[in-house]
């Protein structure tokens, strides 16, 4: 039978004077946990930020227009399919590098070289991406774990402190 009670609620301010004598001594693992988070989300947004490369270097090269682009849907200008910027021509650059390294016949063309480099990226950021979840994860599993056995051990010594008199006089489940 669900109760109409209004369940009171702490606010965060609160709850940190609760949870502080426990945190403390792990502060710095949740400092590194905090960093993880924030690692992985920029990796993640950096595998982001190479899809417009492929499009552009790849998929739509410059023998599309871009009124061609346009025609096709609204999509096309918000994409920025067909532009080539800062980091599009940096890939190109690196490409067409890479590509006089490269003693084989697919290599040669920078864009192919460019694609290649593309995926290296996104293989190694992707890794980096899940080694910094992974480790988020860990960390907070053991800082939750370590904070918690903390607190009942605080909790254990505290009611073993109290005198016989307390608990004689106490009805059991009190």
């Amino acid at each position: 039978v669900m109760s109409n009670k209004k369940i009171p609620s702490a606010s965060p301010r609160t709850t940190w004077k609760l949870l502080k004598p426990h945190a403390s001594p792990l502060k710095w693992l949740l400092a590194l946990t905090a960093l993880l988070s924030l690692a992985g989300a920029a990796l993640q947004a950096v595998i982001l930020v190479l899809i417009r490369p492929t499009f552009n270097l790849v998929l739509f090269p410059d023998g599309i227009t871009k009124e061609e682009l346009l025609a096709a849907g609204p999509t096309a200008e918000n994409i920025g399919v067909g532009e080539h910027g800062s980091l599009e021509t940096s890939f190109l650059d690196v490409g067409s590098w890479l590509a006089q390294w490269i003693d084989a016949g697919w290599a040669q063309d920078s864009r192919t070289m460019s694609l290649v480099l593309i995926l290296l990226l996104l293989v190694f950021l992707t890794a980096g991406a899940a080694l910094s979840a992974y480790g988020f994860n860990q960390l907070t599993n053991l800082v939750s774990l370590r904070m918690v056995v903390d607190l009942r051990l605080r909790v254990a010594a505290h009611l073993m402190n109290l005198s016989l008199h307390y608990h004689g006089k106490r009805k059991l489940g009190d």
